[in-house]
């Protein structure tokens, strides 16, 4: 019985951590990346850094690690409190991020977007015909229809939240919603890998 009894208290851990990090969701109006403070990541921004091309929005990376500076430089601007037009702040900004440990930030960057779309019901595979709008669309769409929310309060709201709204919606609405539990799924992952199954 201590295996079940262990499994068990690391489930529990693992809901807990769950727990802590979509109550910081609501927390705080800034969040950070190797101590820059960076804006929460909304919609708008995701959509943002996908219509610039960049590697942690559309998961093409260069096959080489020489381009990798410059797509950290790009990425945390766009995500900073300080972004602006002004070509001085962002060259002061730009040396402030090159003193950075890129390894770091790199770790930092994946926990940042980890957080945003842990609760997530979208992933790459989850249309399965043609698209009839993008999903940003359809999300607005959802809001719209449930909260009468403009385009804008969706747009702009940290998608760590926008989830976790959208469960509480699905848990109204549906009658057998599924929700994804990500750390509870990888505690039980880690616990099996340790017990050598």
């Amino acid at each position: 019985m201590p295996e079940v009894t262990d499994f068990q208290s690391h489930r529990e851990a693992a809901q807990r951590r769950m727990q802590r990090r979509r109550d910081a969701a609501f927390l705080f109006g800034v969040d950070y990346i190797s101590d820059l403070p960076v804006r929460p990541l909304s919609l708008r921004l995701w959509l943002i850094l996908d219509a610039m091309g960049s590697v942690f929005a559309t998961g093409k990376f260069p096959s080489s690690g020489d381009d990798i500076g410059s797509e950290i430089r790009r990425f945390l601007w766009a995500v900073s409190v300080d972004f602006s037009h002004d070509k001085k702040e962002r060259t002061a900004f730009i040396r402030r991020v090159d003193k950075l440990d890129a390894m770091a930030v790199l770790v930092d960057i994946r926990d940042y977007l980890d957080r945003a779309f842990a609760d997530s019901p979208y992933n790459q595979g989850c249309r399965k015909s043609v698209p009839h709008a993008s999903v940003a669309a359809e999300v607005v769409d959802h809001f719209a229809t449930q909260y009468g929310w403009t385009p804008d309060v969706t747009l702009n709201l940290p998608l760590a939240q926008l989830w976790q709204l959208r469960n509480c919606i699905a848990s109204r609405t549906q009658k057998q919603p599924v929700f994804a539990n990500r750390e509870v799924d990888q505690s039980a992952r880690d616990w099996l890998k340790a017990q050598g199954n």
